[in-house]
């Protein structure tokens, strides 16, 4: 009885550490299209980008990705906005050009460099 009563116990404790674990360690990727539907090839070149992110900051709850077409008479500017949620507070960086990757590219290092001034000012 008495090692059923310590198992049970055991195994609650690790149930409610893996879910604290699952909730503050493992990074959410979420990335939304406005007026268009997305390429798969262009949401996998984001998410493998925001992958190695994880490797400057390793406290990295959810990333919130936004990809918008803007058009101006002639001209469509593509827009990315990266919106990094971390612990104590958020990091946010919005880039536009001529293509999607390459305002993913300027967004994604401003973030970096974002996240390692927060990394160590956190410390």
């Amino acid at each position: 009885m008495i090692r059923h009563i310590l198992n049970h116990e055991y195994r609650e404790i690790i149930t409610n550490s893996f879910r604290y674990f699952l909730k503050y360690y493992i990074m959410k990727i979420m990335t939304e299209s406005v007026h268009f539907t997305a390429d798969q090839k262009l949401i996998h070149f984001i998410e493998n980008k925001l992958q190695k992110l994880e490797r400057v900051y390793e406290r990295i709850i959810d990333i919130h990705v936004i990809l918008k077409l803007e058009s101006h008479q002639a001209v469509k500017d593509k827009i990315v906005e990266v919106q990094v949620h971390v612990p104590g507070g958020n990091i946010f960086a919005r880039e536009s050009s001529k293509a999607f990757e390459t305002s993913f590219e300027l967004a994604m290092a401003a973030i970096k460099r974002q996240t390692i001034k927060f990394k160590m000012k956190s410390k």
